[in-house]
């Protein structure tokens, strides 16, 4: 009954594509429901191998340890049609050997999901996501982030804290908002009172790798270490450029007593390979 409805609300009124402005065509076939099917595989980039724990992509697939088969989307009809976003995701969930960031860094995450580069009509969505009224291309990002996501492997969702100065300038906070868009597709529960940002920080993109991990230690507190205890959780962000902010959370939600802390994040830096 329920998807009869929202079939008569989609021809009554229907939904526009954040991405391209052009009609969704067969809205309710899927959950993301301002997104059309073109706008999808522009976004998503499935193919690219990448290190597993912490998202980098490899300039050479055969420099994996244990490459598996990539299961690209599939579109019924044509590129305008929704897909089933439920039933396909990238299998490049396996360690890089020769990936860079690892090396240089222990991360304290086991593993990174992410759609793609910070690039091209991705990154246009999410600095979209990021404007004053960007909540509904924040929600549906989201929402494509936790298809690729299997929920039965987390207890909770947490997300990086936005610090009380930096809300008051924003006004919202678009990590909040990813992660409602992630649990509405997983169900997955979502906390947010347990982390907080316990300082102001430098924007990180004026930093140095060395800096930028330097500006985030200990900025971070576990404020209710008791729900994590033996936790599975997945933390959610927009971007990952080093993984220091990502890492230094992890390994404080670590210390306070969760068993493994995933990352999924909309974007990668670094995605420019050939």
């Amino acid at each position: 009954m329920q998807q009869f409805f929202r079939w008569i609300k989609d021809i009554v009124f229907p939904p526009i594509c954040l991405g391209c402005r052009r009609r969704v065509v067969d809205a309710a076939e899927s959950d993301v429901e301002l997104l059309c099917g073109q706008c999808c595989l522009e976004i998503l980039d499935l193919a690219t191998p990448r290190c597993g724990k912490c998202g980098f992509p490899a300039p050479h697939e055969n420099n994996f340890e244990d490459r598996r088969e990539i299961s690209p989307f599939k579109f019924s009809g044509v590129s305008t049609r929704r897909m089933p976003i439920n039933e396909q995701r990238s299998n490049y969930d396996t360690i890089y050997a020769d990936c860079l960031e690892c090396r240089q860094y222990e991360f304290s995450f086991e593993k990174t999901t992410c759609l793609g580069g910070y690039q091209g009509h991705l990154k246009e969505l999410l600095l979209q996501a990021k404007g004053a009224s960007g909540q509904a291309a924040g929600f549906a990002l989201g929402q494509l982030l936790g298809a690729q996501l299997d929920a039965s492997q987390f207890s909770r969702v947490v997300t990086v804290p936005m610090h009380w100065r930096r809300r008051l300038i924003r006004h919202h906070s678009t990590v909040e908002t990813l992660a409602r868009g992630v649990v509405q597709q997983t169900k997955i529960p979502l906390d947010l009172t347990i982390t907080k940002a316990i300082r102001p920080t430098k924007k990180q993109g004026t930093l140095s790798p060395a800096q930028r991990r330097k500006n985030m230690r200990r900025a971070f507190q576990i404020r209710k270490p008791s729900l994590i205890q033996d936790q599975h959780l997945l933390l959610v962000d927009d971007v990952m450029t080093t993984g220091a902010t990502l890492d230094e959370l992890a390994r404080s939600l670590r210390k306070s007593g969760a068993a493994s802390v995933e990352v999924a994040v909309v974007c990668r830096a670094g995605w420019n390979v050939n």
